[in-house]
């Protein structure tokens, strides 16, 4: 008895003892960032970005793929069908998580059952751009006024319906009082190049993709959707000095499907955010516009439940349906 007593015994240890180093070895191969959008925009840059980085921390390649497509639901659908071990996270903007569930009928899965947050990896505003030659307005209190006293509703455009620099727009006019004739686009460049062209007067954009624009007088920028400045463009003012409680930022962050073991998930933030406090990193990120967040996975679940509750609303009050 005594003898079979420490052979289980034994080999619960030895269980115990693997499954610890199993645990406390990851990552001990490659792993893989799945980017919910195509190469080239800011969900990719910066996924590659802290990939790069991430790799040299852990000794393993940290692979990124790009599986764009369905306003990102694809690549969280092949995130959320993957084995719960660290080894496949993804990376995407925060509108798949938080407004999609207000877009779509079915989504091929639940962002709050079937993936676990891991941290926000960073930040950023969107820039209400006017064509000077279109808009004579030189703040945002002078195109309010501008736009409510035109004969007929502004035309303005974004990326397609119920991106977050759309809604950006809607929540904008919404609270200023004024009608507009919203022009959905492919991309916020497309949008982008009309607003050049002297077709639409005005729209939201990206700092990077706008500042050059910005810098030769093209474009003028009149109210960032940030509660604070931004340092890219640190003489325009925020949009809540006029409108008090504005605020539409677009985010990154990064899943990892829901089962994954818990101390997983905390080596992962733990080294992303290791690596999203260097300097190099860090000045990259500023220079694309991008603030750095690096949060805890409980702070970042907290964000989401906001960020989420905050679409919702917008949402409804623009009247947007489900596909």
């Amino acid at each position: 008895m005594k003898n079979a007593f420490l052979s289980v015994f034994t080999a619960l240890a030895i269980t115990l003892t693997n499954a610890a180093a199993g645990q406390s070895s990851f990552p001990d191969r490659p792993a893989r960032m799945v980017v919910s959008a195509a190469a080239g925009g800011g969900t990719d840059i910066i996924a590659r970005l802290v990939a790069r980085y991430l790799s040299e921390v852990w000794g393993q390649p940290v692979i990124v793929e790009n599986k764009a497509g369905g306003g990102g639901n694809i690549a969280a659908q092949f995130v959320t069908r993957s084995k719960p071990d660290g080894y496949t996270l993804l990376v995407s903007f925060g509108g798949v998580i938080t407004i999609n569930p207000y877009l779509y009928v079915e989504m091929g899965f639940d962002p709050i059952k079937d993936l676990t947050p891991i941290t926000n990896l960073a930040t950023a505003p969107y820039v209400l751009a006017v064509n000077p030659s279109m808009v004579p307005a030189n703040s945002v209190a002078e195109f309010i006024a501008f736009a409510k006293s035109s004969p007929t509703d502004l035309s303005w455009g974004s990326t397609a319906k119920g991106s977050p620099d759309h809604l950006a727009g809607e929540l904008f006019s919404s609270m200023a009082g004024f009608r507009t004739i919203h022009i959905p686009y492919k991309g916020g460049a497309e949008a982008l190049v009309d607003v050049l062209g002297n077709r639409i007067p005005y729209g939201f954009f990206t700092i990077p993709s706008s500042l050059s624009y910005l810098k030769s007088g093209q474009l003028k920028a009149l109210g960032i959707s940030d509660r604070k400045r931004a340092s890219l463009l640190p003489n325009v003012p925020s949009l809540s000095d006029t409108l008090p409680g504005y605020e539409i930022l677009t985010w990154y962050g990064v899943w990892a499907p829901a089962g994954t073991p818990t101390d997983v998930v905390t080596k992962i933030q733990a080294d992303i955010k290791r690596v999203l406090d260097t300097d190099a990193v860090k000045r990259q990120l500023a220079d694309r516009g991008f603030d750095v967040v690096g949060d805890t996975p409980s702070a970042f679940a907290a964000f989401i439940k906001n960020e989420s509750e905050k679409y919702g609303q917008i949402i409804a009050r623009i009247g947007l349906k489900k596909n």
